[in-house]
């Protein structure tokens, strides 16, 4: 038997004999019911549990332990976020206020994309582009332009030997001749549409140096190229104006 039940059980006999005046001076048996039952009382609750309240007639629940069911946890400090329940540091090149709490769910730190448009830059990028015929130094990217569904993009510094489109671009036989490539998108997918070249391709033309493009009309600068024709459609076969500079503009399929 319980140490509380044995309390109990002896302070309801100590309670019965003192409303029959069977008391230790023979008519205070109230008194000593009362004194009994508070001592009781106390006795049950000290062998409680650690954590119970008193419940009536000095029995205590059987609770298991208070406290104070542990500390808060603390919020995570700047440029950390929460994940798995920690705070742990944000990935390099990002950032975070301080503030989150460990104890919701899972955060993200901010990149350069969500400060500027309010996006992830993993959210935000559609596609990685490089060339069909990737080279150390041929400058694929340094110019650009984009159309609604087309894309041009300039390496003024692509090597091949290869005149207008679709040329062997597997040379490096005219250094720095220069390059340009025509990407069209479908929904949310790239792919290449056609690798350009100069007609007159030589060697340090810098073809694609800038791009421009309009519908189906590119235009594309060559300013290191080096005839010495006049407006359009002039002999470009010669190399008699050095460095003189020329513009080509094609049509290319929608």
């Amino acid at each position: 038997m319980s140490n509380q039940l044995k309390c109990f059980l002896g302070a309801l006999l100590i309670s019965l004999g003192g409303l029959i005046g069977c008391g230790p001076d023979g008519g205070s048996g109230t008194t000593a019911a009362s004194t009994a039952a508070s001592t009781a009382a106390s006795t049950a609750a000290s062998t409680g549990g650690s954590g119970g309240s008193p419940g009536t007639g000095g029995m205590t629940s059987t609770g298991g332990n208070g406290g104070d069911g542990g500390a808060a946890p603390q919020p995570c400090s700047e440029d950390e976020h929460v994940q798995s329940n920690a705070c742990v540091s944000c990935p390099p090149g990002t950032t975070n206020d301080a503030g989150d709490d460990p104890s919701g769910p899972d955060t993200l730190c901010d990149d350069a994309c969500t400060e500027v448009l309010g996006l992830y830059c993993s959210d935000f990028e559609q596609a990685y582009i490089k060339a069909s015929n990737t080279g150390a130094n041929d400058k694929f990217g340094f110019s650009v332009a984009l159309d609604g569904d087309t894309l041009a993009v300039g390496a003024y510094w692509e090597d091949s030997n290869a005149t207008g489109v679709g040329g062997d671009q597997s040379n490096n036989d005219a250094s720095k001749s220069g390059a340009v490539y025509v990407f069209v998108r479908s929904g949310t997918t790239w792919t290449q549409q056609a690798y350009i070249k100069a007609s007159n391709t030589d060697a340090d033309d810098y073809f694609g140096r800038a791009v421009a493009l309009d519908g189906d009309t590119l235009a594309v600068g060559a300013y290191y190229e080096d005839s010495n024709a006049t407006g359009v459609d002039g002999d470009q076969s010669n190399n008699d104006a050095e460095d003189s500079g020329a513009v080509y503009v094609r049509l290319i399929a929608p």
